[in-house]
């Protein structure tokens, strides 16, 4: 065997460009000068520049590389040759496989139109959207070419639809709340319109909640959808790791989501909620004082936020990332004012194959104002547990009540990160509904700023098993505390199953 000899990139040029300038697809090209010759490095920069074209309309760009060999310099020095081809339009979009979902709902997830021009970006974009919607198990779009013209392409949408509407009565286990029971009537696609009604029963040991929500994701032709929403919900702390106390809480309002463009969103929402709160023997005096205060309450509360999603998917995102900043307020003459801000981000790479990377974090803050001087205690934040910080009780970090039995109080900053890395499981690598992750979380919460103290976070280490089972989500994992103190309630196998996984 022999290898032969080292030849090296010499000069680079391009010719033709669909409109580009040679700058700008030289720029596509990733084959430094000098560097050895690679062929890998040759095909990548060729479908960079294809699918450049594509892009912008060129469905059929063909790109050749010219080489000029010198034998005496060991050197190979490129031209690119492009040819965009025809510019290309799309003549018409067909849809099939949808047999409860209306045309409609799907076409208006479209980004790609007939008799626009052809765009590759628009297509995988137009792709994303409809697997976003949640009511397909499998989303195609196939181009072919309309015999006896040379620019014009039809598509075709095949979807596979999924069950989308549902009965559900059963039980659950989550790491926070314990065992649970619920009863759920579901339409994700009601009578095939998109349309959502869901009617919720939930009973746990510590909450017992009736919900009942119906969304309209586009009230307005623009994409502007609105929920309408009444909840009633009772709760007693008495047997978790917070304080005690017991609370029924009768709610109802409505919300709007705007896009803003593509990818951002500006949610809105107004709601009134009529709280009871009453103390049992073993509250705590932190709470207690505030219960007699106000021991019935009717707020008036508004609460905005802006979002920007450019994950693959909502359920096992590959790549994308979705951050969020949020405000909610008790308006000026609630018998409760107060306010919470809140920053949430989460960042996916899909690094090669299945392996994918997850960078997370969580960032909140509340406060009183006017004659309150405090968050409501039963608005405060909480960490630790499945959803935060792994290896710790669920919502048992932060501040705690005094007295023998110490009992988490929850506080007004909460601060939470995450790393994680998912990877299929073994023997199952074509599977889209499970996968293994190994992990690193940190976070804690504290009561006010004056007592933030970055030596506080606490630190765990893990491994993880997440499957999106008919019965709901499942994820079972084992985590490690590395700088956990005496006093904190640590929780090495955490297990949730069902819809309290958060």
């Amino acid at each position: 065997l022999r290898e032969g000899d080292l030849f090296r990139i010499g000069n680079i040029d391009v010719e033709g460009g669909g409109g580009f300038s040679a700058e700008e697809m030289l720029g596509l090209i990733d084959m430094p000068a000098g560097e050895p010759f690679s062929q890998t490095a040759l095909v990548a920069s060729r479908s960079a520049i294809e699918s450049k074209l594509a892009d912008h309309g060129y469905a059929f760009a063909n790109v050749n590389a010219i080489t000029d060999v010198n034998e005496a310099d060991y050197q190979v020095d490129f031209v690119f040759a492009v040819d965009p081809g025809p510019l290309v339009y799309v003549r018409k979009i067909n849809i099939s496989g949808n047999q409860a979902t209306v045309d409609e709902v799907i076409r208006r997830e479209l980004r790609q139109f007939e008799s626009s021009v052809f765009s590759a970006e628009k297509l995988r974009r137009s792709r994303e959207r409809i697997a976003r919607l949640g009511f397909f198990d499998d989303v195609n779009i196939d181009l072919t070419s309309v015999p006896g013209s040379i620019d014009q392409v039809d598509l075709s949408v095949v979807v596979k639809e999924r069950a989308t509407g549902n009965f559900m009565f059963g039980a659950g286990y989550d790491d926070s709340d314990g065992l649970f029971v619920l009863a759920e009537v579901h339409r994700g696609n009601l009578f095939g319109t998109g349309r959502e009604l869901n009617v919720k029963a939930e009973l746990s040991k510590v909450e017992q909640t009736f919900d009942i929500e119906y969304r309209n994701p586009y009230h307005t032709a623009e994409g502007v959808s609105r929920a309408l929403f009444v909840s009633r919900e009772k709760t007693d702390t008495d047997s978790v790791t917070t304080a005690d106390y017991t609370s029924e809480t009768t709610g109802g309002g409505i919300r709007y989501s705007i896009p803003m463009s593509e990818y951002n969103a500006l949610s809105l929402s107004a709601g009134i909620e009529d709280i009871s709160l009453a103390s049992t023997s073993a509250t705590p005096p932190e709470y207690q004082s505030f219960i007699d205060r106000y021991p019935d309450n009717l707020n008036f509360n508004l609460s905005t936020g802006f979002s920007k999603d450019t994950r693959d998917s909502i359920l096992f995102p590959r790549r994308g990332f979705f951050r969020r900043i949020s405000a909610e307020v008790g308006v000026p003459g609630s018998d409760l004012e107060y306010y919470k801000l809140s920053l949430r981000g989460s960042w996916y790479r899909q690094l090669v194959g299945r392996l994918i990377f997850n960078l997370r974090g969580d960032v909140g803050y509340g406060d009183g104002y006017g004659d309150l001087e405090e968050l409501p205690f039963f608005k405060n934040y909480y960490a630790g547990g499945a959803s935060s910080v792994r290896g710790f009780e669920a919502r048992s970090l932060g501040p705690v009540s005094t007295g023998a039995d110490a009992a988490s109080l929850g506080g007004g900053i909460r601060t939470v990160a995450g790393v994680e890395m998912y990877f299929p499981v073994f023997g199952l690598q074509e599977d889209n509904d499970k996968r293994l992750s190994l992990f690193a979380d940190a976070g804690q919460v504290f009561s006010s700023s004056s007592d933030f103290d970055v030596g506080d976070v606490r630190l765990s280490v893990g491994a993880g098993f997440h499957w999106f089972s008919p019965v709901g989500p499942i994820s079972l994992t084992m985590a490690q505390p590395l700088n956990d103190e005496p006093g904190d309630d640590v929780k090495r196998l955490q297990f949730t199953l069902g819809s309290l996984l958060r």
